[in-house]
């Protein structure tokens, strides 16, 4: 399967420094009934087992304020199952394959929402922002929580950065 790109496809709709910078109301006027959220360097550092209070209280509000709330994370879950249990109404799938758009359209049938409907927010350009685009969701980018990251990963921020400096200089 080759992937194509369109660049604006790749830029997301806001950028916010953090998850807790979410305004539900807002959301809610624009028509967003559900957000979709990266699990890694989003709702908790890279590889963490559980979500701290911090991140479940929010999660918690987000659904207090008729938000669905759902996560996708490429990674594998192993060692992360009782996350599920955690986060109780709010599915979790692993191994996602963002951007792959397959999981995406999967969660949102779960959640009963299309994807006019929905938000996702995450920490990765390439992954998150760009698959969310490719199904017509509304996308927020969000400051990585912890800045330490494999040497890969760094060069992906990096052209991630440039991507986004580009898009501002373009006017996208």
């Amino acid at each position: 399967m080759r992937l194509s790109v369109r660049f604006g496809e790749i830029l997301p709709d806001r950028e916010l420094e953090s998850i807790f910078e979410l305004e539900p109301a807002s959301l809610k006027a624009a028509g967003k009934r559900g957000i979709i959220f990266d699990l890694d360097n989003t709702l908790a550092p890279r590889g963490a087992r559980q979500l701290d209070r911090a991140a479940l209280a929010l999660l918690d509000r987000l659904r207090e304020e008729g938000l669905l709330v759902g996560i996708l994370s490429n990674d594998q879950g192993l060692g992360r199952e009782h996350l599920q249990g955690r986060t109780e109404g709010c599915p979790i799938y692993f191994n996602a394959r963002k951007p792959r758009r397959a999981v995406f359209r999967q969660l949102l049938r779960e959640m009963g929402l299309s994807p006019e409907e929905a938000v996702m927010v995450g920490d990765n350009l390439f992954t998150d922002i760009w698959g969310a685009k490719r199904l017509g969701l509304y996308a927020i980018l969000v400051r990585p929580l912890d800045p330490r990251e494999p040497s890969h990963i760094r060069l992906v921020r990096l052209a991630a950065r440039a991507a986004l400096s580009l898009g501002r200089l373009l006017g996208c």
